[in-house]
């Protein structure tokens, strides 16, 4: 059975961002925006993906740029893959 696959977006954020809330922030944005994905602390780094309209995922692109108060974004990079289709957004752990 064919399985159809949908755009998403993989972002990866390296700085001080473990330790800081930047994982609840992003899901709180997330919902927030409408998107679906997930979100987890990865060796050091942030990592996203998210699904949904363009705008809504350009929008938590710019705060993942700055996330939240504690935390200073030294790098982010953004790649544009397929996924399944995703339900919601979660943490992940």
């Amino acid at each position: 059975m064919f399985t159809p696959l949908f755009d998403s977006y993989y972002i990866t954020i390296k700085g001080l961002v473990t330790g800081v809330s930047f994982r609840a922030h992003i899901a709180k944005r997330a919902k927030a925006l409408s998107l679906n994905g997930w979100v987890k602390n990865s060796a050091g780094k942030v990592e996203i993906v998210a699904q949904g309209e363009n705008k809504n995922v350009e929008e938590l692109i710019e705060y993942c740029k700055k996330g939240p108060e504690f935390a200073h974004v030294a790098d982010i990079k953004v790649e544009k893959i397929k996924s399944d289709q995703l339900k919601n957004f979660e943490i992940r752990y």
